[in-house]
């Protein structure tokens, strides 16, 4: 079986409060993007796991922590799992929650079914906050700390993105860890109903203070973004990947953003 797990922005990330669980409390937007990793999944006589593409470390795959979450369900008969990472690893876009979901779903359909959704995402959360985010995908205003999920309908079809990285990993715990909590902020699920050409100047992504400070060319390049006459820009997640919103029918000269690990255009 041949899957093919995406990735996604965040449209505005609010951090309003710290749990008790030691989690956060988030006000967010996600949108799925068709930029996609292969998965094969075939039963075979002994458990294997290989992957191809970007290097990433094998032991402590979310696909992993994923196969062995489903055991606690049903039996499943020894799989060979090869995946071929396209989406780079700690840069914002949920790839690897998207791959453990994937897999996770693919998993659930085969053996066991009989679990309600609100069961699968509470299975989901305890691998990844952005993992229940997959189960459907599409744009989704989440809450809680990402498993409290609401579809909204939001038309860019007249839009593409460029997402543009600078080969800068940032650490979840040093973003988690600067950033200043604020329960006043106004709601995305409102925000988001403006039209795009008003975002700027209203949705924002709050990791970005802590992180711009101590990576100010990760400032500049958004700016040139802006510069190059984006509609709307920002950074995803917890960084470090930034992405600007163009009209569809924009010619773009993107300026030099110095060492890019990355830039990918992408149809919505």
């Amino acid at each position: 079986m041949l899957i093919f797990p995406s990735c996604k922005i965040n449209i505005g990330l609010q951090v309003l409060s710290k749990r008790e669980d030691g989690y956060h409390d988030l006000d967010t937007v996600m949108l799925e993007i068709p930029w996609k990793d292969e998965v094969t999944i075939e039963v075979s006589e002994k458990d294997s796991f290989t992957t191809g593409g970007i290097t990433i470390p094998g032991e402590g795959n979310l696909i992993l922590q994923a196969l062995e979450l489903a055991r606690n369900h049903a039996f499943i008969p020894p799989l060979a799992i090869s995946l071929q990472k396209n989406i780079p690893l700690g840069a914002g876009l949920g790839g690897g929650s998207s791959d453990a979901t994937f897999v996770y779903k693919y998993l659930a359909q085969h053996y066991f079914p009989e679990r309600s959704e609100k069961e699968l995402i509470q299975d989901l959360s305890t691998i990844g906050s952005d993992c229940p985010f997959f189960l459907h995908g599409g744009t989704q205003y989440c809450a809680g700390k990402g498993e409290i999920m609401n579809p909204i309908s939001l038309d860019l079809s007249d839009y593409k993105l460029v997402l543009i990285n600078l080969g800068i990993h940032i650490s979840t715990a040093f973003a988690f860890g600067n950033i200043q909590p604020n329960p006043n902020q106004p709601k995305l699920s409102e925000l988001i109903t403006h039209p795009v050409s008003d975002w700027k100047d209203h949705i924002f992504n709050n990791f970005e203070v802590p992180v711009f400070q101590q990576y100010p060319e990760l400032r500049q390049a958004k700016a040139n973004l802006y510069a190059a006459e984006a509609i709307y820009a920002s950074m995803t997640g917890s960084g470090s990947t930034l992405y600007g919103i163009f009209r569809k029918d924009q010619e773009v000269a993107l300026p030099v953003y110095g060492n890019v690990a990355f830039a990918q255009w992408i149809e919505l």
